[in-house]
């Protein structure tokens, strides 16, 4: 019991910790990626007939629940407390999984943290099984070798999956190309003001290589305040030029925006500009700089050139940013 007792207090303050700083108790993604019942129903029936995104392959569909099961009981009966554990974090990996919409890569990362417990009580349930038919079918002399060749042979065929995998640079996406984005956040680390704010919907690289403030307009996962915005409409912000946008970014007024070429090319179109010179919310902009990040896809890099460019966010919100959440949330200065 006292060490129950312990864990939760530490737990407590933990939590009181992280609501202090972050001044919630759940992360952005609760707001701008959330879940309902319908989708959850849905998350269930795809796994069990094995096309969910959010898991990969193997430990998909109705008849991966056989492995998992068999290899926690056999773990269980030499190491029980170790069998807890992993049958525990699987678990939470499939609740949150199913919780979760589908993840836009389609390559199951949600699932990432949770896949090393799931590939080991699969992989136990599997040679659980399997054994008891190769000691039938050959003599215990060849058992060795025909297990032996069975793993070179996976191996290899993991080998080129994950090749055509790390290849596929068509598109810069957040796992299989992310490399596209790493030299041009090289770029804007050596040639930025380093109080720029950067407006992006693509945070990863460019906010780990480029050492700049980043503005994630799209799903809120750098801004509390962008992310109960999509909770409130029920959809991210694919647009930096969305009229629903329009208070967060005025109030943060990012200095620089990269996005596609051809997304800012919409929005200078839309607004009978160029690329040389077009608006966001009332602040003017132009391409500086294209990086190539893609077979047929240019990141082109917008700043600020109206006279009161900003390099950062303020230190508070306006009044009329405030009024646009009402009782959701209450102004910040920033997300943390």
């Amino acid at each position: 019991m006292l060490p129950a007792i312990a864990y939760g207090v530490l737990i407590a303050i933990l939590t009181a910790a992280r609501h202090g700083y972050f001044g919630d108790m759940v992360p952005n993604t609760f707001y701008s990626k959330p879940g309902n019942v319908v989708l959850q129903i849905n998350n269930l029936f795809e796994f069990l007939t094995g096309h969910t995104a959010n898991i990969p392959f193997p430990i998909v569909g109705i008849l991966a629940l056989v492995p998992l099961g068999l290899g926690y009981r056999m773990l269980r009966r030499v190491a029980t407390a170790g069998a807890h554990m992993l049958a525990a974090a699987i678990i939470a990996g499939f609740l949150f999984c199913l919780y979760s919409r589908p993840d836009w890569t389609l390559h199951g990362r949600y699932f990432a943290p949770y896949l090393p417990a799931a590939a080991i009580l699969f992989w136990i349930g599997i040679v659980g099984f399997a054994v008891p038919f190769v000691e039938r079918l050959r003599p215990r002399a060849q058992r060795h070798h025909a297990v032996a060749a069975a793993a070179i042979i996976v191996f290899v065929g993991l080998l080129g999956v994950a090749r055509a995998m790390v290849s596929m640079d068509f598109f810069p996406g957040y796992v299989l190309a992310g490399r596209t984005l790493v030299e041009p956040a090289r770029w804007m680390r050596d040639n930025l003001p380093a109080d720029a704010t950067i407006a992006t919907r693509r945070i990863g690289a460019l906010a780990y290589v480029s050492e700049r403030r980043v503005f994630d307009y799209t799903y809120g996962l750098t801004e509390r305040e962008v992310a109960r915005l999509i909770a409130l409409r029920g959809k991210p912000f694919y647009n930096p030029a969305e009229p629903g946008l329009a208070p967060v970014w005025k109030w943060a007024a990012p200095r620089y925006v990269i996005e596609d070429e051809n997304i800012l090319d919409s929005i200078a179109r839309d607004g009978e500009g160029t690329l040389e010179k077009f608006t966001v919310h009332g602040f003017e902009y132009r391409v500086i700089r294209r990086f190539p990040i893609g077979r047929t896809v240019l990141w082109a890099l917008a700043e600020r050139t109206d006279p009161g460019a900003l390099a950062g966010f303020p230190d508070t919100a306006p009044a009329t940013y405030s009024d646009a959440f009402g009782s959701l949330s209450s102004p910040s200065g920033g997300s943390p």
